[in-house]
């Protein structure tokens, strides 16, 4: 990943304002999908031989094609890789070539879900269902890499922390969450949309309905009590009052998931499905935005640093683009002679004292160095307690050098 460092510049102060928004966004367009699109073709595999009509409907909830490959899997990835890179810049743990690495398999496993999906075969669906699940458990790992900076000196494994059991609860919550997601979006896509809705005299209907129900009531329940263990193994740094209310907010939603899928369980058709979906979204993207408050409280000292050092190769850059503009100036004695005349006459003569002490006075200490001149008119500094400080002029490279020239050249007329 050398090479794509080389390609990043330092971020700027709307970079750094904008990577955190940019992240969560690229993550929640990215892992809801993920999550529909990989439990419905597992259960697919369960129906695939007594029911095909069955394993077609479910694989109709979240349709994989090249379209859907390329928006909500290529896309999002690619974009993480660089988000991570500069969100991360400076550092030397290597995110980016773990993201990368972890690209490869999940893009892998989706192509096998699209071709098992398209030439029938339940041993390609398979195959892509093990690829997610491993580049998902890796996915897992990264993410709590992001929040743990005191690991970063001493990363040097191709896959980070895969034992820890901070990964696998955060794993654990991640298929807790697309099983409540899938169940949402299998009521919603198969018993509300138009274009998608099983007929009413469908054999499977009312198996999918109550299947849909116990996966959003299990999701509800259980992910709770994963949530609070996720909280209890980060790292004291991480931790924040934002993630606890975040926490706090998705328990809530939680719990109305539970009521409402427990209570439908026990008629014959469900309610206030398309409300169930939107609250699972909200419950994926709230738990997005509490991992990324932890990364947030983690990273801190890593945020003043990097604010630090994009200061500095700002400064660093300035200061070359300064001197190659001075090595090709031209000064021009007109332009200084008039800058002279309307703005330093004001307060300066070479022979009296006016607001400003005398040239006569100041300009021996610059003479033969036009360089230490320049740099006084560029940002001046109180010198002279019994003069008032110079105001900075915001003269451009070619005035300052302009005028430079032009006072000493007049003072040594003046000798």
């Amino acid at each position: 990943m050398d090479i794509l460092k080389n390609m990043l510049l330092p971020p700027g102060v709307e970079h750094l304002q904008m990577l955190p928004v940019l992240i969560v966004f690229m993550l929640w367009a990215h892992l809801p999908f993920a999550g529909i699109a990989w439990i419905c073709n597992l259960l697919s595999l369960v129906f695939w031989r007594r029911d095909p009509a069955a394993a077609r409907d479910l694989g109709r909830v979240a349709p994989i094609t090249w379209s859907t490959i390329s928006i909500f899997v290529v896309l999002p990835l690619a974009s993480l890789l660089f988000l991570f890179q500069h969100y991360l810049y400076g550092e030397t743990v290597p995110v980016g070539s773990y993201i990368l690495r972890l690209a490869l398999p999940i893009i892998l496993g989706f192509l096998l879900l699209a071709l098992g999906q398209r030439r029938r075969q339940a041993a390609l669906v398979a195959a892509g269902s093990v690829l997610l699940a491993g580049g998902y458990f890796f996915f897992s790992s990264v993410m709590n890499l992001v929040f743990t900076p005191e690991k970063w000196p001493f990363i040097r494994r191709p896959m980070p922390d895969v034992f820890s059991v901070t990964v696998v609860v955060h794993f654990k919550v991640f298929c807790l969450v697309s099983v409540l997601l899938a169940g949402a979006a299998i009521l919603f896509v198969l018993f509300r949309w138009p274009e998608k809705r099983l007929p009413a005299d469908a054999p499977h209907a009312e198996t999918f309905r109550r299947m849909a129900l116990a996966m959003v009531a299990g999701g509800s329940l259980l992910l709770p009590a994963f949530m609070i263990w996720e909280l209890y193994v980060a790292p004291e740094p991480a931790l924040s009052l934002n993630a606890f209310w975040l926490s706090a907010l998705v328990l809530v939603l939680l719990a109305a998931l539970a009521i409402w899928s427990v209570t439908m369980l026990g008629r014959p058709a469900s309610r206030w499905i398309a409300a169930a979906f939107v609250g699972a979204l909200a419950v994926s993207g709230l738990l997005i935005l509490k991992d990324h408050s932890l990364q947030a409280a983690a990273n801190q000292e890593h945020w003043v640093l990097l604010n630090e050092s994009r200061a500095r190769a700002l400064a660093e850059w300035q200061g070359q683009r300064a001197a190659e503009l001075a090595k090709n100036m031209v000064v021009d004695d007109k332009l200084g002679e008039k800058i002279y005349n309307d703005r330093c006459t004001a307060c300066h003569r070479f022979d009296q004292k006016v607001v400003g002490p005398p040239y006569n006075q100041v300009l021996p200490k610059y003479a033969g160095d036009v360089e230490k001149l320049k740099t006084f008119l560029r940002n001046p500094v109180k010198v002279d307690a019994a003069y008032p400080a110079m105001p900075n002029q915001g003269l451009t490279e070619l005035e300052v050098a302009s005028v430079a020239s032009y006072l000493l050249k007049k003072y040594d007329e003046g000798k």
